[in-house]
């Protein structure tokens, strides 16, 4: 119940800072001028990380992030696709479905405030593509 009056005031907040965002990590500051619900605690985080971004660094920001990590994926799936190499096929669309996973994830939690994670999506997805665009010889 409360993440949804979250997402409700973090829509006003949104409507206020449409193409720049509040800046990146400002959603804690500005929050509470928007919170209309009753609470004691805190909250520094939307607990939906993908409109978290879009909320922090505008439609811009949200659209560069969301579009660089889309493409890419079409992009590696779309060449993945033309391999016959059945290993590769199946290592590149393991992890792609892995990061999709934690794309769908990320939605209800705070997963890439985690500098684990984030490290280690952006590795393992360099190594996806990697993957789908090495041609070996035999």
């Amino acid at each position: 119940g409360v993440r949804l009056d979250i997402l409700k005031d973090s829509l006003k907040m949104f409507k206020d800072y449409p193409i720049f965002g509040v800046g990146w990590g400002n959603f804690h500051y500005l929050f509470s001028q928007y919170r209309t619900f009753i609470g004691r605690a805190e909250y520094y985080r939307m607990h939906n990380e993908l409109l978290q971004i879009v909320l922090e660094t505008g439609i811009l920001g949200g659209f560069f992030f969301l579009s660089f990590l889309f493409l890419t994926l079409k992009k590696i799936i779309q060449k993945t696709l033309t391999r016959h190499d059945p290993f590769t096929r199946n290592i590149v669309f393991s992890g792609i479905a892995g990061i999709l996973g934690l794309i769908i994830h990320s939605c209800s939690e705070l997963d890439f405030h985690v500098p684990a994670i984030v490290i280690v999506l952006w590795i393992f997805l360099g190594i996806f593509y990697r993957c789908a665009f090495t041609k070996l010889e035999p």
